[in-house]
């Protein structure tokens, strides 16, 4: 839900250059942020519970088996099922916890604004998370920044540089870019 509105929105930034942010849309953007946030600190953390009911005596089988097809169409809905090994997926176990976080972030984060930085030169770099810097990539030259009122709306080189630097330092496991040598540090 949060993910499909972002991606309608960043399509609807990236297609018009003057596009006029509202209130709504920083929340659109907000909640985006902090949901990817979220799922890189848990995953950093490791907080997965065991999501196995295997070990649990009073179960002795399942009284249906759904497919992986099956299973999948039930989590696009938000049910979770028990799968044929007698596990959960992980992501049922903590998606209540992401959401009640994801919520609380959120209202933490009301007031925050978005602005479109484009890169004039170089391209930038997408890190795996941005949890320190209010950064969210939409496209090889074009991010959004929290807190317009401190920059510019074109970057050059330099502007560019600054951004890849934090990018690859609030990084935990990876960062990407459709071309690195295109991305300077």
């Amino acid at each position: 839900e949060s993910e499909d509105a972002f991606e309608a929105l960043a399509s609807v930034i990236l297609d018009d250059p003057a596009f006029r942010f509202s209130r709504q849309h920083f929340t659109v953007i907000n909640e985006f942020y902090c949901l990817c946030n979220i799922r890189a600190q848990w995953k950093k953390n490791e907080r997965l519970a065991n999501p196995s009911i295997g070990g649990a005596p009073e179960v002795i089988g399942l009284r249906h088996y759904y497919t992986k097809d099956e299973q999948e169409l039930l989590e696009a809905e938000g049910i979770s099922c028990i799968r044929p090994d007698l596990t959960i997926s992980s992501r049922a176990v903590v998606a209540p916890s992401i959401r009640l976080t994801l919520s609380e972030a959120v209202r933490a984060m009301s007031g925050i604004t978005w602005q479109r930085l484009q890169a004039v030169e170089g391209e930038f770099v997408v890190p795996d998370n941005f949890s320190k810097w209010l950064f969210v990539p939409l496209s090889p030259t074009v991010c959004l920044r929290a807190h317009p009122e401190v920059n510019p709306c074109r970057l050059y080189r330099d502007g560019v540089a600054v951004i890849n630097r934090l990018a690859i330092e609030a990084s935990i496991d990876y960062y990407f870019a459709r071309k690195l040598d295109h991305c300077p540090q």
